[in-house]
C-alpha cells in the first residue's frame, strides 16, 4: 500500500489528500519497522512539495499541522538517538545473532514481541535478519521467519532522519519557527531542536572498538551502515552549524565533535568511499568556521593520508586531490598560528 502511495503521488486525487497522508506518515514512521518507515519518510517529503505549491490558500492550516509535525517528530527522534546510543555502546551490538530454536517452548509473540521474555529478538533486532521458532506439530521442519528491526532501532532509518529534520525546516521555515525557535532558542530553556542536535553530538562520538572489529560475529554490514549513519549525522550538524546558535552550542563540544569526526574518518572501512568523501567534503565547512583552531591542535591527525582517505586504491585514486587541496586552502589560514615545533613534525 505504501509503494502505491509513493507512486502515485503526483496524481490530483491523491494530492487532495495529501493532508491526511502527511499525518499518517508521521504515525507510519514512529510506529512502523524500518522498510515501512523509510517508505513514509519518501512519501512524507514528496507530499510536503507538493502541499507547499499546491495548498496555499490554506496556509494557516498547514503552517499548524508544521508545527506539530516537526515538534513531534524531533520529540521523538531525540529519544531514538538516546536509546541508540546506549544500546551502541553495548559490548555485543555490533554481533551477528544466530536465532535459532529457543531452548523453552513459548508463543511466538512472546518469543519476539516480549521485553520480559528471555529471547527478547525483537529488542535486540538491529537489521533484517532471519528467525527460526518451532516447527508445527508432526512437522520436521520448522518455519522461517524474516525479522525486521523497528524504525527506532534501525540505522537505515537513522541515515534518513537528518535530511527529513532539514527538508521540513526548510520547507516549513515559517510554520515551525515559533515552536521549535531554530533561529532565537532561548538560552535558559534548550528548544526541542538543540536537544536534537546534541543527541546528534553525542552519536557521532560513539567508536567501535577494536575488539569488537576483532571478534568473528563482528557483523560488518551493521558497521558499514552505522558508518553511514553517522556521516549523515554529520551532515545535518553542518547545515545546522550555519546558524549562529547552532554553531555556538557545536563550538561549546568542539572537542568530542572534531575526535569524533576524526575517529569517523580513521576507522571508516576502505570500500565506504562515498562515506568518507561526505565527510571530507562537510569537513571543509567545520574548517571556515570558528572550529578552525581547534583544529589546530589535531594536525599531524589531519594530515595522515592514510587515516584521512585509508589505504583502498580507489579511495586513494578518488580522494587523494581532493584530500591535499582541502588541507592546503586549510593550512594557508592558519600558518600564522602554527608554531616552529608543530612545523617540525
Amino acid at each position: 500500500m505504501l509503494e502505491m502511495i509513493l507512486r502515485t503521488s503526483a496524481y490530483e486525487p491523491v494530492k487532495q489528500m495529501s493532508k491526511e497522508i502527511q499525518k499518517q506518515m508521521m504515525r507510519i514512521i514512529v510506529l512502523e519497522n524500518e522498510e515501512n518507515a523509510i517508505l513514509a519518510i519518501k512519501i512524507l517529503v514528496d507530499h510536503s512539495k507538493i502541499t507547499r505549491t499546491h495548498l496555499i490558500p490554506e496556509a494557516s492550516y498547514f503552517f499548524t499541522l508544521s508545527r506539530m509535525h516537526v515538534s513531534v517528530m524531533l520529540q521523538h527522534f531525540k529519544q531514538w538517538i538516546k536509546c541508540m546510543c546506549t544500546c551502541l555502546v553495548r559490548p555485543h551490538t555490533f554481533d551477528t545473532i544466530d536465532l535459532t530454536h529457543p531452548a523453552v517452548q513459548l508463543p511466538e509473540e512472546t518469543v519476539i514481541e516480549s521485553v520480559i521474555s528471555p529471547f527478547q529478538y525483537l529488542q535486540q533486532c538491529y537489521y533484517v535478519q532471519s528467525v527460526m521458532l518451532y516447527p508445527p506439530s508432526g512437522a520436521m521442519d520448522a518455519p522461517k521467519y524474516t525479522l525486521i528491526p523497528r524504525a527506532s532501532q534501525s540505522l537505515k532509518t537513522f541515515q534518513e532522519i537528518p535530511m527529513l529534520v532539514i527538508f521540513l525546516y526548510q520547507h516549513h521555515k515559517a510554520g515551525v519557527q515559533a515552536e521549535v525557535r531554530y533561529l532565537h532558542p532561548r538560552r535558559e530553556d534548550q528548544s526541542i531542536a538543540m536537544e536534537f542536535l546534541l543527541c546528534c553530538l553525542d552519536f557521532l562520538s560513539i567508536q567501535i572498538s577494536a575488539e569488537q572489529k576483532a571478534d568473528e560475529k563482528y557483523n560488518k554490514t551493521l558497521a558499514d551502515d552505522f558508518y553511514t549513519a553517522q556521516s549523515k549525522m554529520l551532515a545535518y550538524l553542518s547545515i545546522m552549524g550555519k546558524i549562529r546558535e547552532f554553531m555556538e552550542q557545536i563550538l561549546a563540544n568542539g572537542d568530542r565533535f572534531i575526535n569524533g569526526v576524526l575517529s569517523l574518518l580513521e576507522q571508516c572501512p576502505a570500500e565506504l568511499i562515498v562515506v568518507r568523501k561526505d565527510v571530507l567534503i562537510t569537513l571543509k565547512f567545520f574548517f571556515i568556521s570558528d572550529l578552525r583552531p581547534k583544529f589546530i591542535q589535531l594536525l599531524p591527525r589531519l594530515l595522515s593520508e592514510v587515516a584521512l582517505i585509508g589505504s583502498g586504491y580507489t579511495a586513494v585514486d578518488h580522494l587523494r586531490g581532493y584530500f591535499y587541496q582541502t588541507m592546503a586552502d586549510f593550512l594557508h589560514h592558519v600558518r600564522s598560528s602554527l608554531s616552529f615545533d608543530m612545523l617540525a613534525q
